[in-house]
Order: structure tokens, then sequence, then C-alpha cells
């Protein structure tokens, strides 16, 4: 089952777009300090949190291709436990599980899987969203974190 994953295409890797090196996206110096990073790029608002969070993830893995990162990804219930070449992800478990609840229909999971630094792709267009791009295409094997999450009425709750 991929037909949640939408026609929204995930970056893919080139020179100076992934975690490691985001230097055609970003200047590096923004993220130095994680809270100036989000208050240039992230949400903003409520997302203020969340936004702190992903700019010290990404300040962290600065100029360390081969560093393991976590990456996250809501899925709905009856998706398999896999991340794909191609695939939205999120750094933040906070994240990716707000997008669930915001996006995907009915009951959901948050999936976790752990790359390379070098292995996720970001266009810019926010902090929390990465693409999964290795350098040889392949699937990644998930443990579902947490508890599965039920959307009815726009709340979210464990079930």
């Amino acid at each position: 089952m991929t037909d949640y994953r939408g026609y929204h295409t995930a970056p893919i890797r080139e020179e100076g777009n992934t975690l490691d090196d985001f230097s055609m996206i970003w200047p590096e110096d923004d993220f130095r300090d994680p809270r100036k990073g989000a208050q240039y790029y992230g949400h903003g608002g409520s997302e203020r949190e969340l936004d702190v969070e992903s700019a010290r993830i990404i300040s962290q893995f600065l100029g360390k291709p081969d560093s393991v990162v976590k990456v996250y990804r809501s899925v709905p219930i009856d998706a398999d436990n896999k991340i794909h070449t191609g695939d939205w992800v999120s750094i933040s478990q906070k994240y990716a599980t707000k997008h669930g609840e915001r996006h995907v229909e009915g009951n959901f999971k948050v999936l976790c899987a752990t790359v390379k630094a070098n292995e996720i792709a970001t266009d810019g267009n926010s902090i929390h969203e990465w693409g999964f791009s290795p350098i040889q295409e392949r699937t990644l094997e998930c443990k579902v974190i947490g508890k599965v999450h039920s959307v009815k009425n726009d709340v979210s709750f464990d079930i």
C-alpha cells in the first residue's frame, strides 16, 4: 500500500542539501545556534517548540555525513512498516505524530528508523521534513514507535 504517499514528492540528495551539508539551502552559520535556525526557518507560532527541537538536531549533524540519525514517518495503520527511497521523513518524532494527525486519514502509526546524515535531503521548505535519499535505492525495516493513533473529529488519542 503506497497510495497514501501523495503527489508532493520528497527531495532527492544533491550537493549541499543533506543533513550533514545543507550549504546550498540554508547558511550553515544560522544553525550553529539552534535558536537562530528555528527563528529563521521554523514554522513559528504554536510550532516554536518543534522548530527548536529540529534546529537542534540539524546543528548536531553539520559536517558529519556518516553519523546516524533517527527518522520518523507517519503512515496509515494498514501500511507496511517500511520507509522506502523517496519517502518523506521527519527528524522529529513529535512532528511526525502531528503530521499524522493532520494528514493521514483514520488510524495511523509512526515508524522509526536510523539512517546516515547524508541519506536525507531537504528542499528548504521545512526544517522538519526531509526526503529519504540514500546513494543506492533501498528500503528500511522500521519499528513502530508508541501506540496506534486514532483520529476522530480532529482529536487524536492513544488506543
